[in-house]
């Protein structure tokens, strides 16, 4: 069984996502409309979400079944109109004070959802890294891997930020942004792509086990400074002024060979925190 949530933008954009479990449907329904009540007059507004409720055993089957109109629509929310948060927060004569202690008690029942986030993003984690090795071993690779570990990366970066894990959505979107450039490339993976994808799910990797939240502060900034360097490769330093009769002494250079893409190695990403 899926639970499938329908997000309908102002512009007529249509998305769909499918989740295997409940719970994790409801965090992304909530978190949506959250969002979507911040949402600026120059942005793409969400106008309605709609859940549907598939029996289908596949996912690919209940978002076929969804967007075939042969599942009927469980539960409506429409933001048309929506008055913001902030409209209803104010005091008066219809509006009675808030109860904070109603706030405080949804507060608590979000922060204990964070350790479901945490299982929530190993599994999406999990699924990344089995791929990842699947193509490894196999050498092999079709656009399914492509569509498999994106759609894992966009849900580590959709639920992140409710949990107070920014910096998950940061990497998370930061993937799914590389990973549709490599679909627009006819889904072609090398050792550099494969390098690239492996280094952010190490980074992933390291936030789940740091629980490193909010904007990650130090170690999150050196994080991600080193996640940089492992992607790009170790900094090759050039004298910036040599005498001419040094040049001429010297042989002539050789033809500058592709950098070897596992030159960086992922364990750097952990040895930093070693010592943590």
């Amino acid at each position: 069984m899926f639970h499938v949530i329908n997000i309908l933008r102002k512009s007529g954009l249509s998305e769909l996502h499918a989740f295997a479990e409940k719970q994790k449907a409801s965090a992304f329904w909530t978190g949506t409309i959250t969002e979507a009540e911040k949402q600026h007059p120059y942005q793409d507004h969400v106008e309605k979400l709609r859940l549907f409720i598939c029996d289908e055993e596949e996912e690919s089957l209940a978002l076929k079944a969804v967007e075939e109109d042969q599942v009927t629509v469980k539960k409506e929310y429409i933001l048309t109109n929506h008055p913001r948060l902030q409209d209803i927060a104010q005091p008066s004569s219809k509006n009675p004070p808030i109860d904070w202690n109603t706030i405080s008690g949804a507060e608590a029942e979000i922060a204990r959802m964070g350790d479901s986030y945490q299982e929530w993003a190993k599994a999406d984690l999990k699924r990344l890294q089995d791929r990842i090795n699947i193509i490894k071993e196999t050498n092999s690779f079709d656009l399914s891997d492509l569509d498999v570990m994106t759609e894992a990366s966009y849900s580590i970066k959709s639920l992140g930020g409710s949990f107070d894990y920014h910096i998950l959505t940061f990497l998370g979107d930061r993937l799914v942004t590389y990973l549709d450039t490599a679909k627009s490339k006819e889904g072609k993976l090398g050792k550099r792509e494969i390098h690239v994808i492996s280094a952010y799910v190490s980074a992933i990797k390291i936030v789940l086990l740091k629980q490193i939240k909010g904007d990650g502060g130090p170690m999150g900034q050196k994080l991600l400074e080193n996640l940089k360097t492992v992607i790009s490769g170790p900094r090759k330093e050039t004298p910036t002024s040599l005498p001419k009769d040094t040049i001429k002494e010297e042989a002539p250079l050789a033809k500058t060979e592709t950098q070897d893409s596992n030159a960086a190695s992922q364990e750097e990403l952990a040895k930093m925190f070693q010592k943590t």
